[in-house]
């Protein structure tokens, strides 16, 4: 199945779905432990809001094409904008239906700003949340990726995802993380081929936090292009504290064409379930040493004047 990615910049791209049969899932224990307890470390930093949206300035119903946000899969119907969102937050919410096993996504096609990043900005975050649901008897996941494309495939820039199900393969409250290997660095964590992989953090058999039923979950990841590092961090708390994790993904080009999705997906004993999303945010920061070389040159600058 194909996925069309909008084109900001004009041109039709045509890449393969991230569907949940795309993502190799790496043995646990391949990523790495950043700690816990931790703040976002973005937020030491200077950093340039790309793009960011709050379902509060969208009007309830369909949110298909307000603010350039569309869908691939399932009618528009699947993709609303709600008058209230669960687990007593304020303000309107993002809700995502899932039927079957076929992958749904809602997308934003964020080409132009990424393009319009500060100079040495190569490490890009996103962020958003997802409502844990008390479990119930269907299998499936929500996840938040963003992709960045060429003309054959879709490569998971960074991003992170939740099962929303039951059993062993979609356990209540399982959270992954995802990004794209290179072949080197796939070779190194003992898979076959480069391609796009998802890393467990909280279950089987580690300890790490998992959601309780009714809460939202927060989530943020990061790429940094210049060294192909990837962070996952996720919170349980509310955004007080968070779990963080890496892995060295391998350094490679990324296209310029990128998007960022809310995707649903489903088992094949799937009949019908829901995900509420919360507003999503994607910066661009200095990559490690790109802010002293940044600030060097501007004191060079004023010297010569």
């Amino acid at each position: 199945m194909n996925k069309i990615g909008i084109a900001a910049l004009a041109t039709a791209v045509i890449s393969s779905a991230a569907l949940a049969s795309d993502y190799t899932e790496i043995s646990l224990g391949k990523a790495n432990m950043i700690g816990t307890g931790l703040k976002l470390p973005k937020l030491d930093k200077a950093q340039t809001s790309l793009y960011a949206t709050d379902w509060s300035n969208f009007t309830v119903g369909s949110a298909v094409g307000q603010d350039l946000w569309t869908n691939y899969g399932g009618t528009t119907a699947a993709f609303n904008i709600t008058a209230s969102r669960p687990g007593g937050q304020a303000g309107k919410g993002y809700n995502q239906a899932q039927s079957g096993t076929s992958s749904r996504f809602f997308y934003r096609d964020i080409s132009a700003e990424f393009a319009g990043r500060g100079a040495g900005e190569n490490t890009v975050w996103t962020e958003s949340s997802m409502f844990n649901k008390a479990a119930n008897t269907q299998r499936g996941r929500g996840a938040m990726f963003t992709y960045d494309y060429d003309t054959s495939a879709a490569y998971i820039t960074s991003g992170m995802r939740m099962d929303v199900g039951t059993g062993t393969s979609y356990a209540q409250g399982k959270i992954q993380g995802g990004a794209y290997l290179t072949a080197s660095a796939a070779a190194a964590l003992g898979a076959t081929a480069g391609g796009n992989y998802v890393f467990t953090f909280n279950t089987g058999t580690f300890t790490n936090p998992v959601p309780t039923a009714n809460s939202w979950v927060y989530f943020a990841s990061n790429h940094n292009f210049d060294t192909g590092r990837v962070e996952w961090y996720y919170s349980v708390d509310g955004g007080a504290t968070y779990t963080g994790f890496f892995v060295d993904a391998g350094v490679r080009t990324v296209n310029s064409v990128i998007d960022f999705n809310f995707i649903t997906s489903g088992a094949a004993t799937t009949s019908s379930f829901n995900v509420d999303f919360g507003s999503m945010s994607v910066y661009s920061v200095p990559a490690p040493g790109a802010a002293a070389l940044v600030g060097l040159a501007g004191l060079v600058s004023r010297r010569r004047r």
